[in-house]
C-alpha cells in the first residue's frame, strides 16, 4: 500500500512539472514547432492573445505595446526564416496572419501582417512579389504608425505596406517621416477612405523617404492610380 501511494505521488508531481514547463498554448499544439520558433514567450511587452486554424488559414495575435514593435518585427523575421527552413510545414496555399494589438478595447497599434494579398487589394498589391509562405504584407492605420514612430523608431522588413485611414482627420507631408522605418519596402498602397489629404504631397513624401517603392492610391473599390 505504501509503495502504491509513493508511485501515485511521484506521478502527480511529474505531471505537474511537465505541464508547468510547457508554455505552448493549447490552441497551437498542432503547430507547436512554428509557435516556438516565433519566440513569443518571455519577451518584454509581449503577450500571446490567441490563435485560430481553419482549413488552410493560420492566425496568431500578439499583445504588443508601441515601445516593443521592434520585437514584433523580429517575430516576423523568425516566421520567414522558419518557413524557409521548413518549406513543407504548411501547405503551399496556406494563408498566414500574424497580428499585433495593444490588448485594449480600442487598440492603439494594430499591425496586420500576412503572406498573401487580400481580395480587396489583390489587383494592386503583389505585382512582381513572389507569392510564398513568408509574411510580405503589412496593413496598418496610418495614425497608429505615426504614434508608434513618435514613441520608438524601428526597422520593418516588409515588401508591401498598406496604409489605411478609416476615421476623419488630416495628414501632411511631415507626418510621413515614419517611412524611414521601411527602407526595404517595394510597394506602398494608400487607402485613406475618410481622410483629408493632398495626394501630391503624400506622393512627394513617399518618394523622398522610399525612393525605390512603387506608390498606388486606391480610388473606387479595386480601382487605383499609380503615382
Amino acid at each position: 500500500m505504501k509503495r502504491i501511494t509513493i508511485i501515485a505521488i511521484v506521478t502527480v508531481i511529474l505531471c505537474t512539472f511537465i505541464t508547468g514547463c510547457s508554455n505552448t498554448p493549447k490552441e497551437v499544439k498542432e503547430y507547436k514547432e512554428w509557435y516556438e520558433a516565433l519566440q513569443i514567450e518571455n519577451r518584454e511587452g509581449f503577450k500571446y492573445l490567441g490563435s485560430s486554424h481553419e482549413d488552410n488559414r493560420y492566425s496568431i495575435t500578439i499583445e504588443c505595446d508601441e515601445e516593443n514593435l521592434g520585437a514584433f518585427n523580429d517575430v516576423i523575421k523568425r516566421h520567414n526564416q522558419f518557413v524557409k527552413s521548413n518549406p513543407d510545414y504548411f501547405s503551399e496555399d496556406a494563408q498566414i496572419y500574424i497580428l499585433s494589438s495593444d490588448g485594449g478595447p480600442s487598440p492603439a497599434a494594430c499591425f496586420d501582417c500576412y503572406n498573401r494579398p487580400g481580395d480587396y487589394f489583390g489587383e494592386i498589391s503583389g505585382q512582381g512579389i513572389e507569392e510564398n509562405l513568408e509574411v510580405q504584407y503589412m496593413s496598418v492605420e496610418v495614425f497608429d504608425l505615426i504614434t508608434a514612430y513618435e514613441k520608438c523608431q524601428n526597422s520593418f522588413s516588409i515588401p508591401v505596406l498598406i496604409l489605411t485611414a478609416h476615421d476623419p482627420g488630416h495628414i501632411f507631408y511631415e507626418d510621413f517621416e515614419f517611412l524611414k522605418q521601411f527602407s526595404d519596402v517595394e510597394q506602398i498602397i494608400i487607402y485613406f477612405s475618410e481622410l483629408d489629404y493632398d495626394m501630391e504631397e503624400v506622393a512627394k513624401a513617399v518618394h523622398e523617404y522610399c525612393p525605390d517603392a512603387e506608390l498606388y492610391q486606391t480610388v473606387y473599390g479595386p480601382e487605383y492610380i499609380k503615382w
